[in-house]
């Protein structure tokens, strides 16, 4: 599965080809959209997990009813990120050429600010303008006469997320803020904003010129930066506290890793040959922010903490051997291999794959922890990192803070991605073509990721003070 960060890395809202967009024929976009309509309905494996046939149907009419004019390619883009959405699949992306983001990122269309998305707030968390007069932690109230309620809305109804989950779009818009609100709302070189004083409600009007990507880099740095290293991917250390341990893993990407000088199975071994030395009772493990990755990681870190063999997977279903459109996509030797790597198993149709190391019944490691287990979670815990937890809840082996999971509860759509590039528009579309099914049964959480036992929101003066609220709960509950 592909972590989240990679993930954002390669699918950015990239729009086309300059700010004086060139208009494509109403011919040209029926053209796409057939492509684009006939490649989700044969390859993607989950079309039908949160829709019926009748509701896809339904929503891919709505979209060939809207192409009937002429169009930009970012007008064609916004009629198409709404389906990507309502598919449901966190790892479905729809992506913009690389021009228009170089022209985005170098002209001026930069948000002289960043925000933080409490649950109902949105928190002006960095000031890029050249007198600093954006005063931090002051609530974003309005855009260019647009509430910030209704620009939130509106970009959370073009966000992919697993089934009905909230929490992974919410680290989504935050992160990428500027991008999608140019995308999705007229490109603009100035932005007039409301903001509001949190404790005496007065509010304040500016009107901001916007800056360049580089501008703000280099503003970041002087007055953001500081000397202090970031933490590696992953390490484990004992804690003040008696007995008690704490596990951090940033990715399971296995590439990430290596970038580190990590070697994941070693040093997972390691970690937990000195739990056992070091009499650790209770381990907390730190899965915020962790995007995804390698699914057989994700496994390996189970048989470290269930002491009984369990099953990860039930199973790896796919809809299709034959992927079409070989011309506009980039695994062009799929089709080749495919037949090999995937098989048939019984009359439904489906495409199973069998020789795959998660899939089979997992046994405890020799090393395995049996003491108890907290794990923290936010909702950029997606992808791999989602599977974990399922498999520790289901199994009734952990205890959860934090917010809740990001990542599906069933599971997802990942491991191999397809990318097919529409010929007229340049627009990308990336496909997961395996749909994996965790074990698991809870109707309740059907669409949503793990809950957790204790839930500790993430707010922004929390993370302006240093304090970890979530850790903090964490060492409370501990014995």
């Amino acid at each position: 599965m592909r972590p989240i960060l990679l993930l954002l890395s390669l699918c950015l809202i990239q729009l086309c080809f300059g700010q004086n967009l060139p208009t494509l024929t109403t011919e040209q976009l029926k053209e796409d959209t057939e492509i684009f309509e006939n490649y989700l309905r044969q390859v993607h494996p989950g079309l039908y997990w949160y829709n019926d046939s009748s509701e896809v149907n339904e929503m891919f009419a709505q979209l060939r009813n809207s192409i009937n004019q002429p169009m930009t390619a970012t007008e064609f883009y916004r009629q198409l990120a709404p389906v990507i959405a309502n598919v449901k699949c966190g790892h479905t992306w729809l992506n913009m050429p690389r021009p228009w983001w170089t022209k985005l990122d170098n002209g001026n269309y930069r948000l002289p600010f960043n925000v933080f998305l409490e649950d109902e707030k949105t928190i002006i968390s960095h000031d890029f303008t050249a007198d600093s007069v954006l005063t931090l932690g002051w609530e974003l109230v309005s855009m260019n006469d647009v509430a910030l309620s209704e620009i939130r809305k509106t970009l959370a109804s073009k966000m992919p997320r697993d089934g009905y989950n909230e929490t992974f779009t919410k680290y989504i818009i935050s992160g990428n803020f500027w991008k999608y609100y140019q995308t999705f709302y007229p490109l603009s070189e100035t932005v007039t904003i409301v903001v509001k004083n949190p404790e005496t409600q007065e509010e304040q009007i500016f009107q901001l010129d916007c800056i360049t990507s580089k501008e703000v880099g280099q503003l970041f740095t002087e007055r953001y930066k500081t000397n202090k290293p970031r933490p590696p991917l992953a390490f484990y250390k004992k804690l003040e506290q008696p007995n008690t341990g704490y596990l951090y893993i940033r990715t399971f990407s296995s590439g990430w890793l290596k970038s580190e000088g990590i070697k994941y199975k070693k040093f997972l071994e390691e970690s937990f040959i000195t739990i056992q030395q070091e009499g650790i009772e209770t381990l907390i493990i730190d899965l915020r922010y962790n995007g995804g990755g390698n699914d057989s990681y994700g496994s390996t870190l189970c048989q470290y903490l269930l002491n009984e063999p369990f099953d990860y997977f039930e199973k790896m279903e796919l809809v299709t051997r034959k992927f079409p459109y070989k011309k506009y996509r980039d695994t062009r030797y799929l089709g080749l291999v495919a037949p090999f790597m995937f098989k048939k198993v019984d009359d439904s149709g489906k495409y199973y794959i069998k020789a795959h190391t998660p899939l089979k019944k997992q046994s405890p490691k020799k090393e395995v922890f049996t003491g108890k287990v907290i794990v923290l979670t936010n909702g950029s815990t997606f992808s791999t990192s989602a599977d974990v937890c399922a498999t520790l809840y289901n199994y009734k082996r952990a205890t959860f803070v934090g917010e809740e999971v990001g990542g599906g509860y069933y599971g997802n759509n990942s491991a191999i991605t397809t990318s097919l590039t529409l010929p007229n528009t340049n627009l990308t579309v990336r496909v997961p073509i395996v749909r994996y099914y965790n074990p698991v049964d809870k109707k309740e959480w059907y669409g949503r990721g793990v809950k957790p036992d204790f839930p500790v929101p993430v707010m922004y003066e929390d993370i302006r003070n240093k304090k970890d609220r979530v850790m903090e709960k964490a060492l409370e509950i501990r014995e």
